[in-house]
Protein backbone atom coordinates (compact mmCIF):
# COMPACT_ATOMS: atom_id res chain seq x y z
CA UNK A 1 0.00 0.00 0.00
CA UNK A 2 2.70 1.90 0.26
CA UNK A 3 4.76 1.63 -2.69
CA UNK A 4 1.18 2.45 -4.09
CA UNK A 5 0.95 5.95 -2.15
CA UNK A 6 4.58 6.95 -2.91
CA UNK A 7 3.37 6.08 -7.22
CA UNK A 8 0.66 8.35 -6.86
CA UNK A 9 2.70 11.07 -5.22
CA UNK A 10 5.13 10.54 -7.62
CA UNK A 11 2.48 11.06 -10.05
CA UNK A 12 1.33 14.10 -8.74
CA UNK A 13 5.04 15.92 -8.42
CA UNK A 14 4.73 15.13 -12.50
CA UNK A 15 2.10 17.20 -12.76
CA UNK A 16 2.54 20.02 -10.59
CA UNK A 17 5.48 20.80 -12.52
CA UNK A 18 2.84 22.09 -15.32
CA UNK A 19 3.24 25.29 -13.25
CA UNK A 20 6.33 26.13 -14.57
CA UNK A 21 5.71 25.15 -18.31
CA UNK A 22 6.36 27.64 -20.80
CA UNK A 23 3.51 29.29 -22.85
CA UNK A 24 1.00 29.00 -19.74
CA UNK A 25 3.82 30.68 -17.79
CA UNK A 26 4.53 33.74 -20.34
CA UNK A 27 3.34 37.14 -18.40
CA UNK A 28 1.75 39.41 -20.49
CA UNK A 29 1.66 41.66 -17.01
CA UNK A 30 5.23 42.70 -16.82
CA UNK A 31 4.33 46.16 -16.47
CA UNK A 32 2.29 48.40 -14.21
CA UNK A 33 1.09 49.99 -17.91
CA UNK A 34 -0.59 46.49 -18.78
CA UNK A 35 -3.12 46.84 -15.13
CA UNK A 36 -3.92 50.70 -16.59
CA UNK A 37 -4.74 49.24 -20.10
CA UNK A 38 -4.41 46.11 -21.57
CA UNK A 39 -3.43 46.98 -24.97
CA UNK A 40 0.30 47.26 -25.04
CA UNK A 41 2.05 46.27 -28.50
CA UNK A 42 1.85 49.79 -29.91
CA UNK A 43 3.75 51.22 -26.93
CA UNK A 44 5.99 54.26 -27.82
CA UNK A 45 5.63 56.82 -25.27
CA UNK A 46 6.91 55.66 -22.10
CA UNK A 47 10.26 53.59 -20.67
CA UNK A 48 7.81 50.35 -20.66
CA UNK A 49 8.00 49.81 -24.69
CA UNK A 50 11.65 48.01 -23.94
CA UNK A 51 8.87 45.03 -22.71
CA UNK A 52 6.23 45.37 -25.41
CA UNK A 53 8.00 47.00 -28.62
CA UNK A 54 11.25 47.57 -28.45
CA UNK A 55 11.04 49.07 -31.87
CA UNK A 56 8.94 51.81 -30.16
CA UNK A 57 12.23 53.29 -28.51
CA UNK A 58 12.75 55.41 -31.84
CA UNK A 59 9.90 57.27 -31.58
CA UNK A 60 10.19 58.37 -28.10
CA UNK A 61 11.61 61.85 -27.31
CA UNK A 62 15.36 62.16 -27.20
CA UNK A 63 16.72 62.08 -23.40
CA UNK A 64 17.04 59.74 -20.81
CA UNK A 65 14.31 58.65 -19.16
CA UNK A 66 13.62 55.77 -16.62
CA UNK A 67 10.63 54.22 -14.57
CA UNK A 68 10.01 51.83 -12.07
CA UNK A 69 6.62 50.10 -10.48
CA UNK A 70 5.02 47.39 -8.95
CA UNK A 71 2.27 45.60 -8.82
CA UNK A 72 0.44 44.13 -5.95
CA UNK A 73 -2.13 41.03 -6.57
CA UNK A 74 -4.62 39.34 -4.52
CA UNK A 75 -5.76 35.81 -5.65
CA UNK A 76 -7.91 33.18 -4.64
CA UNK A 77 -7.55 29.60 -6.40
CA UNK A 78 -10.31 26.75 -5.67
CA UNK A 79 -10.52 23.60 -6.21
CA UNK A 80 -13.27 21.52 -5.20
CA UNK A 81 -14.70 17.59 -4.69
CA UNK A 82 -17.41 15.80 -2.73
CA UNK A 83 -18.46 19.15 -1.43
CA UNK A 84 -15.44 20.31 0.26
CA UNK A 85 -13.23 23.56 -1.00
CA UNK A 86 -9.86 23.48 -0.87
CA UNK A 87 -8.09 26.90 -1.50
CA UNK A 88 -4.83 29.49 -1.82
CA UNK A 89 -5.41 33.11 -1.03
CA UNK A 90 -1.38 34.04 -0.55
CA UNK A 91 -1.18 37.52 -2.33
CA UNK A 92 1.86 38.96 -3.93
CA UNK A 93 3.63 41.87 -2.78
CA UNK A 94 6.48 42.13 -4.88
CA UNK A 95 6.10 42.37 -8.29
CA UNK A 96 8.64 45.01 -10.07
CA UNK A 97 9.37 46.21 -13.04
CA UNK A 98 12.48 48.61 -13.72
CA UNK A 99 13.12 50.00 -17.52
CA UNK A 100 14.90 53.24 -19.29
CA UNK A 101 15.58 54.38 -22.31
CA UNK A 102 18.33 56.79 -23.81
CA UNK A 103 17.26 58.08 -27.61
CA UNK A 104 19.51 60.32 -29.55
CA UNK A 105 18.79 61.03 -32.82
CA UNK A 106 18.02 58.06 -34.89
CA UNK A 107 19.31 55.53 -32.12
CA UNK A 108 18.12 54.67 -28.96
CA UNK A 109 19.18 51.71 -26.09
CA UNK A 110 17.41 50.71 -23.50
CA UNK A 111 16.94 48.06 -20.84
CA UNK A 112 14.29 46.20 -18.62
CA UNK A 113 13.84 44.26 -15.69
CA UNK A 114 10.84 42.41 -14.81
CA UNK A 115 8.91 39.20 -14.37
CA UNK A 116 8.44 37.10 -17.48
CA UNK A 117 6.90 34.24 -16.08
CA UNK A 118 5.44 33.26 -12.65
CA UNK A 119 5.19 35.04 -9.98
CA UNK A 120 3.95 33.92 -6.67
CA UNK A 121 3.49 31.36 -4.21
CA UNK A 122 0.55 28.91 -4.07
CA UNK A 123 0.09 28.04 -0.09
CA UNK A 124 -2.27 25.41 0.11
CA UNK A 125 -2.62 25.06 4.01
CA UNK A 126 -5.17 21.80 4.23
CA UNK A 127 -3.79 20.64 0.66
CA UNK A 128 -5.74 20.28 -2.33
CA UNK A 129 -8.70 18.16 -3.66
CA UNK A 130 -5.91 16.24 -5.74
CA UNK A 131 -3.80 15.25 -3.29
CA UNK A 132 -6.32 14.69 -0.11
CA UNK A 133 -8.04 11.94 -2.27
CA UNK A 134 -4.42 10.71 -3.40
CA UNK A 135 -3.20 10.79 0.96
CA UNK A 136 -6.52 9.46 1.69
CA UNK A 137 -8.13 12.50 3.79
CA UNK A 138 -4.42 12.61 6.01
CA UNK A 139 -3.63 16.09 6.84
CA UNK A 140 -0.99 17.70 4.86
CA UNK A 141 -0.03 20.81 3.17
CA UNK A 142 1.32 22.12 -0.17
CA UNK A 143 3.68 24.54 -0.67
CA UNK A 144 4.74 25.77 -4.35
CA UNK A 145 6.91 28.44 -5.82
CA UNK A 146 7.76 29.41 -9.49
CA UNK A 147 9.17 33.14 -10.91
CA UNK A 148 10.74 33.82 -13.95
CA UNK A 149 12.73 37.09 -14.15
CA UNK A 150 13.48 38.66 -18.08
CA UNK A 151 15.99 40.88 -18.09
CA UNK A 152 16.27 43.36 -21.55
CA UNK A 153 18.63 45.01 -23.58
CA UNK A 154 17.78 46.30 -26.52
CA UNK A 155 18.62 48.89 -29.49
CA UNK A 156 16.94 50.55 -31.89
CA UNK A 157 17.26 52.57 -35.06
CA UNK A 158 14.47 54.75 -36.97
CA UNK A 159 14.64 55.21 -40.80
CA UNK A 160 13.27 58.94 -40.70
CA UNK A 161 9.95 59.77 -39.15
CA UNK A 162 8.37 56.32 -40.06
CA UNK A 163 10.11 53.40 -39.57
CA UNK A 164 11.82 51.85 -36.45
CA UNK A 165 13.51 48.76 -36.48
CA UNK A 166 15.01 46.91 -33.28
CA UNK A 167 16.47 43.69 -31.58
CA UNK A 168 17.60 42.69 -28.43
CA UNK A 169 18.82 40.16 -26.24
CA UNK A 170 16.41 39.13 -23.55
CA UNK A 171 18.22 36.76 -20.14
CA UNK A 172 15.79 34.62 -18.21
CA UNK A 173 16.07 33.73 -14.62
CA UNK A 174 13.74 30.70 -13.23
CA UNK A 175 13.62 29.32 -9.57
CA UNK A 176 11.19 26.85 -8.59
CA UNK A 177 10.53 25.12 -5.33
CA UNK A 178 8.23 22.42 -3.65
CA UNK A 179 7.42 21.75 -0.29
CA UNK A 180 4.56 18.93 0.73
CA UNK A 181 4.06 18.61 4.10
CA UNK A 182 2.49 15.83 6.15
CA UNK A 183 0.91 11.94 5.78
CA UNK A 184 4.71 10.92 6.13
CA UNK A 185 5.54 11.52 2.84
CA UNK A 186 7.20 14.62 3.38
CA UNK A 187 9.02 16.09 0.33
CA UNK A 188 10.97 19.26 -1.47
CA UNK A 189 13.36 20.47 -3.83
CA UNK A 190 14.24 23.56 -5.45
CA UNK A 191 15.57 24.26 -8.71
CA UNK A 192 17.61 27.29 -10.78
CA UNK A 193 17.92 27.55 -14.61
CA UNK A 194 19.12 30.58 -17.08
CA UNK A 195 18.59 30.75 -20.59
CA UNK A 196 18.74 33.57 -23.20
CA UNK A 197 16.84 34.77 -26.09
CA UNK A 198 16.52 37.20 -28.82
CA UNK A 199 13.68 39.45 -29.42
CA UNK A 200 13.33 41.45 -33.40
CA UNK A 201 10.69 44.35 -33.78
CA UNK A 202 9.53 46.67 -36.74
CA UNK A 203 7.05 49.84 -35.78
CA UNK A 204 6.01 51.47 -39.11
CA UNK A 205 4.07 54.98 -38.63
CA UNK A 206 2.60 55.39 -42.51
CA UNK A 207 1.03 58.88 -40.72
CA UNK A 208 1.46 60.35 -37.90
CA UNK A 209 -1.73 59.50 -36.86
CA UNK A 210 -1.23 55.13 -36.98
CA UNK A 211 0.99 53.01 -35.13
CA UNK A 212 1.77 49.30 -36.85
CA UNK A 213 3.75 47.13 -35.13
CA UNK A 214 5.44 43.54 -34.80
CA UNK A 215 7.71 41.79 -32.74
CA UNK A 216 8.84 38.29 -32.27
CA UNK A 217 10.43 36.67 -29.41
CA UNK A 218 12.27 33.75 -29.76
CA UNK A 219 12.67 30.56 -27.78
CA UNK A 220 14.86 30.80 -24.62
CA UNK A 221 16.27 27.13 -24.19
CA UNK A 222 16.47 26.35 -20.52
CA UNK A 223 18.05 23.62 -18.57
CA UNK A 224 17.07 24.43 -14.61
CA UNK A 225 19.52 22.19 -12.21
CA UNK A 226 18.08 20.99 -9.19
CA UNK A 227 19.91 22.27 -6.08
CA UNK A 228 18.52 21.04 -3.12
CA UNK A 229 16.26 18.03 -2.86
CA UNK A 230 15.12 16.53 0.10
CA UNK A 231 12.31 13.52 1.95
CA UNK A 232 10.53 10.95 1.42
CA UNK A 233 10.56 11.07 -2.74
CA UNK A 234 14.03 12.26 -2.74
CA UNK A 235 15.44 9.76 -4.94
CA UNK A 236 13.28 9.88 -7.42
CA UNK A 237 13.73 13.88 -8.09
CA UNK A 238 16.39 14.10 -11.08
CA UNK A 239 19.32 16.29 -11.18
CA UNK A 240 18.24 18.44 -14.05
CA UNK A 241 15.13 19.26 -16.63
CA UNK A 242 14.09 21.20 -19.74
CA UNK A 243 12.58 24.27 -19.00
CA UNK A 244 12.05 25.96 -22.04
CA UNK A 245 10.28 29.50 -22.56
CA UNK A 246 8.80 29.42 -26.21
CA UNK A 247 8.46 31.49 -29.39
CA UNK A 248 5.91 34.68 -28.81
CA UNK A 249 4.47 36.96 -31.41
CA UNK A 250 3.32 40.38 -30.77
CA UNK A 251 1.09 42.26 -33.41
CA UNK A 252 -0.25 45.66 -32.51
CA UNK A 253 -2.50 48.28 -34.42
CA UNK A 254 -3.31 52.16 -33.07
CA UNK A 255 -5.06 54.94 -34.39
CA UNK A 256 -5.01 58.43 -32.61
CA UNK A 257 -8.40 60.16 -33.03
CA UNK A 258 -7.96 63.54 -31.07
CA UNK A 259 -6.95 63.63 -27.72
CA UNK A 260 -7.77 59.46 -27.45
CA UNK A 261 -5.05 56.73 -28.57
CA UNK A 262 -7.06 53.87 -29.51
CA UNK A 263 -5.19 50.64 -29.56
CA UNK A 264 -5.73 47.00 -30.35
CA UNK A 265 -3.16 43.78 -29.20
CA UNK A 266 -2.50 40.73 -30.45
CA UNK A 267 -0.37 37.67 -28.82
CA UNK A 268 0.78 34.77 -30.12
CA UNK A 269 2.32 31.88 -27.82
CA UNK A 270 3.89 28.68 -29.53
CA UNK A 271 3.88 26.16 -26.72
CA UNK A 272 4.03 23.24 -28.78
CA UNK A 273 7.66 24.50 -30.06
CA UNK A 274 8.90 24.20 -26.07
CA UNK A 275 10.94 21.47 -24.61
CA UNK A 276 9.20 20.92 -20.94
CA UNK A 277 10.15 18.31 -18.33
CA UNK A 278 10.11 18.80 -14.57
CA UNK A 279 11.90 17.47 -11.72
CA UNK A 280 10.26 14.03 -11.91
CA UNK A 281 10.49 13.29 -15.61
CA UNK A 282 11.81 14.50 -18.62
CA UNK A 283 8.42 13.97 -20.73
CA UNK A 284 7.20 17.27 -21.96
CA UNK A 285 3.93 19.19 -20.65
CA UNK A 286 1.65 18.74 -23.36
CA UNK A 287 -0.27 22.03 -23.94
CA UNK A 288 -1.81 23.89 -27.15
CA UNK A 289 -0.96 26.96 -28.52
CA UNK A 290 -1.93 29.83 -26.80
CA UNK A 291 -3.31 33.31 -27.47
CA UNK A 292 -5.05 36.72 -26.53
CA UNK A 293 -6.81 39.28 -28.19
CA UNK A 294 -6.92 42.70 -26.18
CA UNK A 295 -8.33 46.46 -27.03
CA UNK A 296 -7.89 49.76 -25.34
CA UNK A 297 -7.87 53.39 -25.07
CA UNK A 298 -6.22 56.26 -23.36
CA UNK A 299 -7.50 59.71 -23.15
CA UNK A 300 -5.65 62.89 -22.79
CA UNK A 301 -7.80 65.15 -20.37
CA UNK A 302 -5.57 67.64 -19.53
CA UNK A 303 -2.05 68.42 -20.22
CA UNK A 304 -1.02 66.56 -17.14
CA UNK A 305 -4.00 64.08 -16.68
CA UNK A 306 -4.53 61.15 -18.81
CA UNK A 307 -7.16 58.14 -17.86
CA UNK A 308 -7.34 54.75 -20.09
CA UNK A 309 -9.06 51.13 -19.83
CA UNK A 310 -9.06 48.19 -21.67
CA UNK A 311 -9.92 44.21 -22.29
CA UNK A 312 -8.30 41.24 -22.89
CA UNK A 313 -9.48 37.77 -23.96
CA UNK A 314 -6.89 35.09 -23.25
CA UNK A 315 -7.07 31.26 -24.99
CA UNK A 316 -4.30 29.82 -22.61
CA UNK A 317 -4.22 26.15 -24.55
CA UNK A 318 -5.34 24.41 -21.80
CA UNK A 319 -6.10 20.62 -21.99
CA UNK A 320 -8.23 18.63 -19.45
CA UNK A 321 -5.53 15.52 -19.55
CA UNK A 322 -3.05 18.07 -18.00
CA UNK A 323 -5.12 20.60 -16.46
CA UNK A 324 -4.26 20.42 -12.42
CA UNK A 325 -5.23 21.92 -9.40
CA UNK A 326 -1.66 23.06 -8.71
CA UNK A 327 -1.97 24.98 -12.21
CA UNK A 328 -5.25 25.60 -12.99
CA UNK A 329 -4.99 27.01 -16.72
CA UNK A 330 -8.24 28.22 -17.65
CA UNK A 331 -9.17 30.78 -20.09
CA UNK A 332 -9.93 34.49 -18.66
CA UNK A 333 -11.12 38.14 -19.43
CA UNK A 334 -9.48 40.95 -18.13
CA UNK A 335 -10.82 44.22 -17.45
CA UNK A 336 -8.33 47.25 -16.80
CA UNK A 337 -8.42 51.06 -15.99
CA UNK A 338 -6.10 53.89 -14.12
CA UNK A 339 -4.29 56.49 -15.27
CA UNK A 340 -1.64 59.28 -15.27
CA UNK A 341 -0.90 62.63 -13.41
CA UNK A 342 2.03 64.41 -14.73
CA UNK A 343 3.32 66.52 -11.47
CA UNK A 344 6.05 68.58 -13.50
CA UNK A 345 8.53 68.20 -16.31
CA UNK A 346 10.30 65.91 -14.87
CA UNK A 347 7.88 63.01 -12.90
CA UNK A 348 5.02 61.37 -13.57
CA UNK A 349 3.25 58.91 -11.55
CA UNK A 350 1.08 56.38 -12.49
CA UNK A 351 -1.40 53.59 -11.50
CA UNK A 352 -4.66 51.47 -12.41
CA UNK A 353 -6.66 48.43 -11.46
CA UNK A 354 -6.82 44.53 -13.18
CA UNK A 355 -9.71 42.21 -12.68
CA UNK A 356 -9.28 39.36 -14.29
CA UNK A 357 -12.28 36.56 -14.70
CA UNK A 358 -11.67 33.24 -15.52
CA UNK A 359 -13.70 30.45 -16.63
CA UNK A 360 -14.37 27.68 -14.41
CA UNK A 361 -13.22 24.23 -15.58
CA UNK A 362 -13.14 20.37 -14.47
CA UNK A 363 -11.64 17.53 -14.81
CA UNK A 364 -11.90 14.20 -13.45
CA UNK A 365 -9.32 12.42 -11.15
CA UNK A 366 -9.34 9.08 -9.66
CA UNK A 367 -13.33 9.05 -10.70
CA UNK A 368 -13.52 11.97 -8.54
CA UNK A 369 -14.42 14.91 -10.43
CA UNK A 370 -12.71 18.58 -9.46
CA UNK A 371 -14.08 21.91 -10.51
CA UNK A 372 -11.39 24.16 -10.97
CA UNK A 373 -11.44 28.41 -10.21
CA UNK A 374 -9.44 31.75 -9.70
CA UNK A 375 -9.80 35.23 -9.01
CA UNK A 376 -7.29 37.61 -9.41
CA UNK A 377 -7.53 41.20 -8.59
CA UNK A 378 -4.13 43.56 -9.38
CA UNK A 379 -3.32 47.00 -8.35
CA UNK A 380 -0.41 48.87 -9.07
CA UNK A 381 1.74 52.01 -8.38
CA UNK A 382 4.65 53.49 -10.76
CA UNK A 383 7.00 56.26 -10.72
CA UNK A 384 8.64 57.57 -14.44
CA UNK A 385 11.35 60.12 -14.28
CA UNK A 386 13.20 62.04 -17.03
CA UNK A 387 16.78 63.12 -16.67
CA UNK A 388 17.19 65.01 -19.89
Amino acid sequence: MRKERIAMILILLSVVAALFAGGVDNKTNQNVGFVRNVSRNTEHLRPETVIYNIAGMGFMENGLVAEVGNQFIYKKYTNESGGTEYKDECPVFFFPNIEFVYKKGNWAVGSAFAVAGGGGDLKYDDGTAMTSIMLGGAPHSLDIYSVTFGETTAISYTFGNKLSLAAALRVLTTTQSMELNGSGMDTSYEATGTGLGGIFSIHYKPTQKWDLVAQYRTITKMECDVDDKDGALAAAIQDSFDNDMPPELNLGIAYQLGKAYLSSSFNYYFNKQAKIGNALSATNSDYNDSWEVAGGVDYQLTGKALVSGGVIYTNNGNRKSVNNVMSPVTDSICFSCGGEYKLNEKLTLAGGALYSLYFEDSYEFMGSEIELNKVVVSGCISATYRFF
